[in-house]
């Protein structure tokens, strides 16, 4: 050996060797040496993936024979053996403080955790209280909504009913004060403002014709229906006035009037029998003369006057279309 005296509590290079070689007594003492811990095979991967290594000793399958033959594979090489027992001891302290320091850190570790597990605790009480106060104020958010839509709605149903209503009265005044003016302009023969006024009066008509069991709706619209009659036989008769009742040569000179024109205008807007029974006279009044001369027995029957037939009957036709 070279150095100083061997340590009294080491065994010899030779014997420690030997002991090695035979499992017996470890380096560190005379005591007995402990089992070694052996993990499952997941458990030893999982270490070497989190915590990979390349020192021998940390090993799975590590062999202490193997590593001291290592370690001193000849005598000469028992040279060192003192340094290598300094080194042991070293690394040993080495871990025995990291083991220390470790369960100190674990004790304050668990005081930690302990006071985060009561914050976690009082934050999820926290967050719960929140959490229904969220949902209570949600609740009555929603019962806001549910009021403010009812609200709404009845608001939107009586714009609705005060449009109608609205409407229904300007209908009605328009009604009420259209009787009077109709029935007046009737009397008047003003019948370009009552042809335009009395198509007024039926389209409003139409818009009460829900209403007709009303009395006083009902009333206005018997007026209109008479009025309208009463406009039917006037007109009649004023056609019948101004043309004869003599047939196309009664009244050679007449000449329609503007009255006529605009009576015209009220029978388009009054009942379609109307115009019907007014077109007829007026063809029976035109072929009136016609019938007489060509009646069955005068002179104008025969092949030979058919051209005067024929003449009369273009000229009758031409007042027609005058009309």
């Amino acid at each position: 050996m070279s150095g100083g005296g061997q340590d009294p509590t080491l065994p010899s290079s030779a014997s420690s060797h030997a002991l090695a070689a035979a499992g017996g007594v470890g380096l560190g003492g005379d005591g007995p040496r402990l089992a070694p811990i052996v993990f499952p095979a997941e458990v030893q991967a999982a270490i070497a993936e989190v915590l990979p290594s390349e020192d021998p000793l940390d090993d799975p399958d590590f062999s202490t024979v193997d590593y001291i033959n290592d370690l001193f594979p000849t005598e000469q090489s028992l040279s060192t053996l003192d340094d290598t027992v300094a080194d042991m001891r070293y690394r040993v302290q080495c871990v025995d403080d990291d083991i220390r320091r470790i369960v100190r850190n674990q004790t304050g570790a668990g005081g930690d955790a302990a006071s985060a597990l009561s914050e976690a605790q009082s934050a999820i009480v926290q967050l719960f209280s929140q959490i229904r106060d969220i949902k209570q104020k949600a609740g009555e958010s929603e019962a806001m909504v549910r009021d403010i839509t009812r609200d709404i709605k009845q608001l939107d149903t009586a714009k609705r009913n005060l449009t109608a209503a609205i409407t229904t009265l300007n209908h009605l005044h328009m009604l009420v004060g259209g009787v009077a003016t109709l029935q007046r302009q009737t009397g008047d023969r003003q019948y370009g403002e009552a042809s335009k006024l009395l198509q007024g009066l039926m389209q409003v008509l139409e818009h009460f014709k829900g209403y007709s069991e009303i009395p006083q709706i009902k009333e206005l619209s018997d007026q209109v229906h008479d009025t309208r009659a009463v406009l039917a036989k006037q007109i009649n008769h004023d056609f019948q006035s101004a043309l004869g009742e003599g047939g196309a040569t009664s009244n050679k000179s007449f000449v329609p009037t503007k009255q006529l024109a605009e009576a015209c205008l009220v029978v388009d807007v009054l009942e379609p029998k109307t115009k019907r029974s007014l077109l007829k006279w007026l063809v029976s009044r035109e072929l009136t003369e016609y019938g007489i001369i060509f009646a069955e027995g005068e002179d104008g029957t025969w092949l030979d006057k058919i051209d005067n037939r024929l003449a009369a009957k273009i000229q009758s036709n031409s007042n027609l279309i005058l009309w």
